[in-house]
């Protein structure tokens, strides 16, 4: 599966595209970022990561 990476800054919203599987389409899902610092919100296959952007 694709490696995709979204970039949400502090108190920002911004849409995430997630396939549940290959042969479905995409939905977009909102992302709220309330944390007050920027996030990098990787998507790996099955994996969500959330991490502190500019580490």
């Amino acid at each position: 599966m694709a490696r995709s990476t979204v970039v949400v800054k502090a108190d920002e919203t911004r849409s995430l595209k997630l396939s549940p599987a290959p042969i479905l389409p995409a939905m977009s899902f909102p992302v709220s970022n309330q944390t007050g610092m920027d996030i990098r919100i990787v998507v790996d296959g099955k994996r969500i990561r959330i991490e502190k952007e500019g580490d």
